[in-house]
């Protein structure tokens, strides 16, 4: 006698958890939408000052500096930036050519007004970024290669010329002979005097010499070239504000600010440099940026 297995309708053989093959559902998978920034608000007063009213550079800065301290202080569990973040921000609207940049960058977007605070923040922390990584091309500047070679003015010949061929690679080789003679016969002052101008040489033909590759529109959108120098920077920041560098006010402004030794002849030659390096066309037909 034998006994048939029977199989209930529409059960799978193994019973009612066997794996059976079946088809997925027809339904898309999207990928999430990214949440917008947190917008710690602020005064909306700040933005209308800024925008709808007709103030000077000074008060425009003035207004963007509150309305970006109302943002970071209503960040109170630093949900948007860090504690170290915030004082890197802090540090750079000190700046007024960031304060500017992002001033006008904030004017050409849609941002209400409460808005303001926060995104001034963070337009600051992308111009600080992208600021730190070209400036990482700078060579020493005149003040910390003259530190470094007045720390050696007491060391022996040998060593002094050593430091002043390393320090100072931007001079031709006829300057070390008189500094070695100076190091020689004259008095301390003397020679720091002169390693003062040394260095301001050194940093000037580095400006002017000094052979820089072509980077990408992502890694310098307004220029063909990283400036070389803390001038060449404040250079690219007048051409990018549409001003001309090589106009005598623009020069008097260079030399104070950042120019000290260089000479105005040397400001106008760095100044067409950096215009020939402009990525974008000139506004007028003098050529002026």
């Amino acid at each position: 006698m034998t006994t048939t297995a029977r199989q209930p309708k529409g059960v799978p053989v193994g019973g009612q958890f066997a794996a059976t093959a079946h088809a997925e559902p027809d339904m898309p998978l999207t990928a999430p939408v990214a949440a917008p920034p947190i917008s710690v608000p602020s005064d909306p007063q700040w933005f209308k000052l800024v925008y709808e009213d007709r103030p000077s550079n000074g008060e425009r800065r003035s207004y963007a500096r509150i309305a970006l301290e109302d943002s970071l202080a209503g960040d109170d569990f630093a949900v948007v930036h860090d504690e170290a973040a915030r004082s890197e921000i802090r540090a750079e609207a000190e700046r007024h050519d960031s304060v500017d940049k992002a001033i006008g960058r904030i004017g050409s977007s849609s941002i209400k007004a409460h808005q303001f605070g926060a995104a001034t923040a963070r337009e600051l922390k992308t111009i600080r970024e992208r600021r730190l990584a070209i400036e990482s091309h700078y060579v020493p500047t005149s003040e910390a290669t003259f530190e470094t070679a007045a720390a050696k003015i007491g060391s022996s010949a040998e060593e002094y010329r050593q430091t002043l061929e390393a320090t100072f690679p931007h001079v031709g080789e006829e300057w070390y002979g008189p500094m070695m003679e100076n190091h020689r016969l004259q008095p301390e002052s003397w020679q720091r005097g002169q390693l003062h101008n040394l260095a301001i040489v050194n940093e000037r033909n580095a400006a002017l010499k000094l052979h820089r590759p072509v980077v990408s529109e992502d890694e310098n959108p307004d220029f063909t070239t990283h400036p070389a120098t803390p001038l060449e920077s404040r250079i690219d920041g007048l051409i990018a504000h549409g001003g001309d560098p090589a106009d005598p006010a623009s020069v008097r402004y260079l030399a104070h600010e950042e120019g000290a030794g260089y000479g105005t002849v040397f400001i106008k030659e760095i100044a067409k440099q950096r215009l020939a390096a402009w990525r974008h066309n000139p506004i007028d037909r003098s050529g002026k940026a």
